[in-house]
């Protein structure tokens, strides 16, 4: 996913700094989809099964997910486990002009897709660059360099694009420009897995195991 600045895709929201939306020109107002659910009554099942609406306008989106942190510097609302998702991850991101939503990298698992809804700017994808616009649709496939990806604002006006990827269990990020990898588990608690590191760290299969 065009993810924060962690490497983690459309769904997976991983608030830093609390800082206001005023810069951002799409309206951030309180989100009404959280909590809205309808009940319904299952056939041969006499419990209510509370069903969340699985619709969300995109005026209704709230930026849960704010960073500023130099040229990474974003807005983004989490959508997807509002109206009920499963196995797709989708957010709205929005990039000031100049910024960029997190660094070049690539995923081994997960594929993302992107629509831009305002603004133009630059797709870092692979060794090429492309120029990218209104109503463009982007495939970001699953593999390796080849494929790494990364969305620049080069324009003058703020960038809106939509996000949408698969979840994975497991998965491995990339980081080309820096030489590191991301490996994680989706949250399973206690038993949840997250570690970064550089790929010069790599070590012999048997290093520090007893003799």
């Amino acid at each position: 996913m065009e993810m924060g600045a962690t490497g983690l895709g459309a769904d997976d929201g991983w608030c830093r700094n609390e800082i206001p939306c005023a810069h951002v020109r799409f309206r951030c107002s309180k989100m009404r989809f959280g909590s809205v659910a309808s009940s319904r009554k299952l056939s041969g099942n006499t419990t209510e099964e509370r069903v969340a609406r699985p619709i969300m306008n995109l005026d209704e989106v709230e930026f849960d997910d704010v960073e500023d942190n130099g040229r990474y510097t974003s807005s983004r609302g989490q959508i997807s486990t509002h109206i009920g998702a499963k196995k797709l991850g989708y957010n709205l991101t929005v990039l000031p002009p100049g910024k960029v939503q997190c660094p070049f990298h690539c995923h081994h698992a997960e594929e993302e897709m992107f629509l831009i809804l305002e603004g133009e700017g630059e797709l870092r994808f692979g060794e090429k660059r492309y120029p990218i616009g209104k109503h463009d649709v982007i495939a970001c496939p699953s593999g390796g360099a080849e494929v790494a990806h990364q969305i620049v604002n080069t324009g003058t006006a703020t960038m809106r694009y939509l996000s949408l990827s698969t979840k994975a269990d497991l998965e491995v990020c990339e980081y080309p420009d820096s030489q590191k990898v991301l490996a994680s588990v989706r949250n399973r608690g206690p038993s949840g897995l997250r570690k970064l590191f550089r790929t010069e760290d790599s070590v012999d299969y048997y290093e520090g195991e007893k003799p």
